[in-house]
């Protein structure tokens, strides 16, 4: 069977015309659906810049355009006049009605991006069954993005919580919240997308005695965490910057480290304006397989974001053994120690946070992170997701049988 994926991510390409993706997608992610169909095909899309072929490698997830079918169409968010541009609309629309059309199982990840709600409506309108998977919040990734987006929250909720509701199949990243956000009246799983490393209780060992070492040092530098991309206003950075200023007024050493893509003009003009310009490290955006080293490096894990799904990040650095202390959005107070979780927004609350960082919490919150981690141990969730996509492929499969079983019937009685 034809496999068709949406999304609203981009593409990236190289001067050479080679394809990759961000932090969201990866090989490992992609062969989930390769083992579904004999031909695969995505709409993502593209970005309109192009990168050097060495950043690119570096930066960025290969994308084989020999196993995956790119299908790529017009960027409505490049300008204003591209958003309300009819004829790009039409374009859009002739593009994914043709790709639903010639596609059995239509996968959408996301509800209410443009390109996802007209693939819904084609999947529809031509009866073929969708699977929905349920990241995130779409009123809170919409209010906390812009004046625009506090006006399209309520419309991209409702377009979201009609496109899972109508779903044959419906994955949620979350075990509570997004399910009762955005109920379903099909089949259903909560199971979390996230590829952990392999992970040993030694990690545990490392990480306490890293801690150990740095109650030896007087005076040491508590290095903080965050990994998001660094134009995404809704991660929350700027609250830690503001939080790490006020405490290191007062005597306390914090540094805040923050890997991810994009533009990072709008947090440093933050951290100057704060005074620890000197303090606020960009890494740049890391591949996933540095990811890793990266959190053995750091003291402490903070999620400050405005909304959330269940973020993969949280549970890469508790596979770690890192201590984590993250907001009230979503489903992160799901992952975490009630007494680390703060309001979301709240600089006050995150000083408090950062007050609490000592040895002793450390020591327990790594603890806790390693032992929570095991429920997002890779095989078992791995098994729970293939078993809930093959479900989904069986009922297409059954579907579009009986279909044919009836045609028969018809054109026999006829």
């Amino acid at each position: 069977m034809r496999l068709l994926f949406v999304h609203n991510d981009k593409v990236k390409e190289d001067n050479n015309g080679n394809l990759y993706t961000g932090g969201c997608y990866n090989e490992q992610i992609w062969n989930r659906y390769l083992s579904l169909s004999n031909e695969f095909s995505v709409i993502l899309r593209k970005d309109s810049k192009q990168y050097s072929v060495d950043f690119a490698r570096k930066n960025f997830n290969s994308f084989n355009k020999e196993l995956i079918n790119y299908i790529e169409i017009p960027n409505l968010f490049s300008s204003v006049t591209s958003y309300f541009n009819q004829n790009r609309r039409k374009q859009i629309d002739r593009i994914v009605e043709e790709a639903v059309i010639s596609n059995d199982l239509i996968i959408i990840r996301s509800g209410a991006s443009y390109n996802c709600t007209r693939a819904i409506k084609y999947a529809r309108r031509y009866n073929k069954p969708y699977l929905i998977e349920v990241t995130g919040s779409a009123w809170h990734a919409q209010w906390f993005h812009s004046l625009k987006g506090k006006v399209l929250a309520p419309f991209s909720e409702m377009k979201t919580k009609n496109s899972v509701k109508h779903a044959s199949h419906a994955i949620y990243v979350t075990n509570e919240f997004l399910q009762s956000k955005y109920p379903n009246t099909g089949v259903t799983v909560g199971c979390s997308d996230v590829e952990l490393k392999e992970y040993t209780p030694q990690l545990l060992n490392k990480r306490l005695e890293k801690i150990h070492e740095k109650t030896k040092e007087a005076s040491s530098t508590v290095v903080l965490g965050t990994l998001a991309a660094v134009d995404t206003k809704t991660k929350g950075h700027k609250y830690v910057i503001q939080a790490i200023s006020r405490l290191n007024k007062q005597g306390y050493n914090f540094e805040y480290q923050i890997p991810g893509s994009g533009n990072n003009s709008y947090l440093s003009g933050i951290a100057k304006d704060y005074g620890v310009e000197d303090k606020v490290k960009f890494l740049g955006s890391l591949p996933h397989e540095k990811v890793f080293d990266w959190l053995d490096s750091i003291d402490v894990y903070i999620q400050p974001s405005l909304t959330e799904g269940l973020p993969r990040a949280v549970v890469e650095a508790m596979s770690r053994a890192c201590p984590v202390i993250g907001s009230n959005a979503g489903g992160i107070p799901e992952l975490l120690n009630p007494n680390h979780v703060f309001k979301k927004g709240s600089v006050k609350e995150i000083c408090n946070q950062l007050k609490q960082i000592k040895p002793n919490m450390m020591k327990i919150e790594a603890e806790r992170s390693l032992k929570k981690a095991g429920e997002f141990d890779k095989n078992n969730l791995n098994t729970l997701r293939q078993e809930f996509y093959n479900s989904y492929v069986k009922y297409c499969k059954e579907v579009y049988n009986q279909r044919k079983s009836q045609s028969r019937s018809d054109g026999e009685l006829k």
